[in-house]
């Protein structure tokens, strides 16, 4: 009976310790800054598709303007802010190409507000383009 007390404590300890690991390591994964490029360097992408042009829809953009938003983008980062699950709705959604396979999509709702498919997110530093992107769609 003894031991069976002794079992039940030692499972309870292990318990805790896997839950509060897995704590630990996900909230350091949350403030740990994003990548928008997934791995990628500004120069790597070589198109940029962006959905919300008045008019026209979808856009792909030339070379410097991919260069400028790719680089700001890159500089950005981005830093987690909510869970965007279901969420619906952009001013710019971006598609990003490194040749001709998709990296990642970003969709663009402020200057200081984006989201991806699953999370939202604000810039690590300065500003997401939207001056930029607004200037470009008239």
């Amino acid at each position: 009976m003894g031991q069976n007390k002794t079992g039940n404590r030692k499972k309870r300890i292990i318990s805790a310790a896997v839950f509060l690991i897995l704590l630990a390591v996900g909230t350091v994964w949350w403030f740990l800054p994003v990548r928008i490029l997934r791995g990628c360097r500004p120069e790597d992408i070589t198109r940029i598709d962006v959905e919300g042009f008045p008019v026209v829809g979808t856009v792909t953009l030339d070379e410097e303007e991919t260069r400028i938003i790719a680089e700001n983008m890159y500089e950005c980062g981005a830093k987690h802010a909510g869970i965007s699950f279901g969420a619906m709705g952009y001013v710019f959604k971006l598609h990003f190409y490194k040749g001709e396979e998709a990296v990642s999509s970003f969709s663009v709702i402020k200057e200081d507000w984006g989201r991806s498919p699953l999370f939202w997110f604000r810039p690590d530093k300065g500003s997401y383009c939207l001056d930029y992107l607004n200037e470009l769609s008239m």
